[in-house]
């Protein structure tokens, strides 16, 4: 799918005018793929995209997390306060343990090295 959001002269090694952030169903807006300061020649810049996930508790939908995946914050909705949250890496080291004090807990998670993390809220775990 090729959509121009806007085209523009821009004067030799000057800076192009930001473009405004597009959107997409499904989707969340993460940057452009080129630095458009300091023009030098013809560019085409390429809106970057990260797919909105979530993990639900099948059972009784009282558990949401998103993104997923995620490389900095994400948020986990819960229908109860105070359940434990607990992160383990792949070979089950403990990274990170807290309780839900809030309906909607916000998560920052950008100190742990990218991998495969699993969460445990309560006894429900998810991956």
């Amino acid at each position: 799918m090729n959509e121009y959001l806007k085209t523009e002269i821009v004067a030799y090694e000057k800076s192009a005018t930001h473009p405004t952030d597009p959107t997409r169903q499904g989707y969340t807006f993460t940057g452009w793929d080129l630095d458009f300061s300091n023009i030098t020649r013809d560019v085409t810049l390429k809106a970057q995209y990260s797919l909105i996930t979530s993990v639900r508790n099948q059972e009784s939908n009282a558990i949401n997390i998103y993104p997923n995946p995620s490389k900095g914050v994400f948020i986990i909705e819960s229908v109860r306060l105070n359940n434990k949250i607990t992160i383990v890496n792949n070979v089950g080291a403990l990274v990170y343990t807290s309780f839900i004090k809030d309906l909607k807990h916000t998560l920052d998670i950008s100190d742990l090295n990218s991998g495969i993390y699993f969460i445990k809220i309560g006894e429900v775990i998810k991956k």
